[in-house]
């Protein structure tokens, strides 16, 4: 109890969108419509667990869900990442990576074992003051690189 008193926002966001009519309401105003048309709605679940870092906990909330697709292709999952940071963080794209690589860790050691890897959609909601100001672009972190002619 105690902990939800600290990160009011984290107990708010959980509440809310562990209430799956909740959840599906709030992912199909926000997910672009070439997903949100894809997936059966129905089939929507919550999957159990946090992947964020400790470091994070106070300033991040995550929830994981899996969904059917209407094509009857494997289902997938959606991803939501909830940033109650006050400014921008250029590093997020990161972050996010390795939280999906953290789904796909628990995945892989499931039983019996996946012969695939399955597809996620993330979605970040920055909650803070100020415009977000970075590409969503993951090849944005790189430098540019020199590029030789053959």
């Amino acid at each position: 109890m105690a902990e939800e008193l600290h990160h009011p926002h984290d107990a708010l966001v959980r509440t809310v969108l562990s209430d799956v009519t909740a959840a599906t309401s709030f992912l199909q105003a926000h997910l672009a419509p070439a997903v949100s048309q894809r997936v059966d709605w129905a089939t929507l679940r919550l999957v159990e667990g946090s992947f964020v870092d400790e470091a994070f906990r106070t300033s991040e909330a995550d929830l994981l869900y899996e969904v059917a697709q209407c094509t009857g292709d494997a289902s997938l999952w959606l991803y939501v990442l909830v940033e109650h940071q006050s400014t921008p963080d250029r590093w997020m794209r990161l972050r996010l990576l390795k939280y999906c690589c953290r789904i796909w860790e628990r995945q892989l050691t499931a039983r019996p074992r996946p012969r695939a890897l399955r597809s996620i959609v993330p979605l970040v909601f920055y909650q803070g003051t100020r415009g977000w100001t970075y590409s969503p672009e993951f090849a944005d972190l790189f430098a540019e690189t020199v590029r030789t002619q053959p």
